[in-house]
């Protein structure tokens, strides 16, 4: 007599057995699918690098001087909003590596950006690496960045293909 269950009880045991049995899926679903995305993630920002750290402000920026040593010593001093606007986008550009690169590569292309305080910020993009606030780093596409920055800071030296 005391080991015999009533239909009800077994069914209330069963569906609550359910209930965690469902409970306990959702979670291990939930986990997975976070698992996935950090993996994800994390792959992606290997493969394909980091945008530099601390852009300066577009609205704290007075002027910028580009110049690029393969085409002309002479510098482009950018003044108008537009332009100052277009030089502070080339960050979205610039896609480093996580690694530090070792010595100082001589840089070719070079953007100081005046700032309202009188402080000069430079990015300065070498053979394979850009230095940002005193940092050098490998660089990700390094052909597409220049091409697009040549195109657009110095279209005269441009030969149209």
């Amino acid at each position: 007599m005391g080991n015999k269950i009533s239909k009800k009880e077994r069914q209330r045991l069963e569906a609550e057995a359910q209930k965690k049995a469902k409970k306990k899926d959702t979670w291990s679903f939930m986990i997975m699918c976070v698992a996935l995305v950090a993996i994800m993630w994390g792959v992606g920002y290997l493969i394909n690098g980091s945008e530099l750290a601390n852009p300066p402000a577009k609205k704290q920026v007075v002027s910028v001087e580009v110049t690029n040593t393969k085409f002309t010593d002479e510098a482009k001093v950018l003044t108008t909003e537009d332009e100052i606007k277009l030089a502070c986008s080339a960050f979205e550009l610039v896609r480093i590596k996580h690694k530090e690169v070792e010595g100082n590569p001589e840089p070719y292309l070079t953007l100081e950006y005046h700032m309202e305080d009188g402080t000069v910020k430079a990015l300065e993009i070498a053979e394979g690496a850009a230095t940002w606030e005193g940092v050098t780093k490998p660089l990700v596409r390094e052909k597409m960045m220049l091409e697009m920055m040549d195109a657009v800071f110095f279209p005269e030296f441009v030969e149209e293909k």
